[in-house]
């Protein structure tokens, strides 16, 4: 799966994988993967993260259900983090620095 932002038509990662459970919990990813995870409720408590046993810290993309950015945030190892709106998506990668909120995500 190729995850794309369609707003500035480039690609962020080429491998994609889908983990609710443990999402990347004692794993390294490379800059060509992403985790996505589906939020069931499309609701910010639920889309809440938590960063214990991952590895390496992360840059993080909150989706609605349009699959649009509304939340990105720089993860550190050994610590919650929530969207600031509901979100249906989320998306676990090492550089999304370049998306911004109000992006086109397609996956």
């Amino acid at each position: 799966m190729i995850i794309r932002n369609a707003t500035q038509k480039k690609i962020l990662a080429k491998k994609a994988f889908f983990s609710a459970m443990f999402g990347l919990m004692f794993r390294k990813i490379t800059k060509d993967e992403a985790c996505v995870l589906e939020n069931k409720f499309n609701d910010r408590l639920g889309a809440g993260i938590h960063m214990f046993f991952v590895p390496q810290e992360l840059d993080v993309l909150w989706l609605d259900k349009n699959k649009k950015v509304v939340d990105r945030k720089h993860c550190k190892c050994w610590k919650f983090y929530w969207p600031k709106s509901k979100a249906k998506w989320i998306i676990e990668l090492l550089d999304a620095k370049n998306t911004k909120i109000g992006d086109k995500i397609k996956f």
